[in-house]
């Protein structure tokens, strides 16, 4: 119980290293307590040791597999191990910027006068 508490101190004192290595002594005397792959993949996850973390809330999903905490958190150190890939942005047309701003302009005006958008007008007559 006292390694846990001393565990804990350093994690709150952001000393994450020793608390991680206290974290792995108690995994080995207790290797089915989830709360103990938590709080060590916690501590992983605050050095960004993503791959480390992942396995510890694997662990945890494995022992209790309805953790939701648990989940959420090996989704957030899989996202980061595995980010999702940026699209560099595409230059706007000229052409596209004067074609939006028309549309605006024309929706403005048509508010102006009470219209929803500019209806067409029929040359035949009944």
């Amino acid at each position: 119980m006292a390694l846990e508490k001393r565990a804990y101190i350093y994690e709150k004192l952001r000393q994450y290293k020793p608390a991680i290595a206290d974290y792995t002594i108690l995994i080995e005397k207790k290797p089915n307590d989830p709360e103990l792959y938590r709080r060590r993949g916690i501590n992983y996850r605050l050095i960004e040791d993503y791959a480390k973390a992942a396995a510890d809330f694997h662990k945890v999903l494995e022992l209790n597999p309805n953790d939701r905490d648990a989940s959420m958190r090996l989704n957030y150190a899989e996202s980061k191990l595995h980010p999702l890939p940026t699209i560099p942005p595409q230059p706007i047309p000229a052409s596209a910027g004067r074609a939006a701003a028309a549309r605006a302009e024309t929706s403005r005006t048509a508010g102006a006068r009470g219209q929803s958008s500019p209806t067409p007008t029929s040359s035949a007559t009944p």
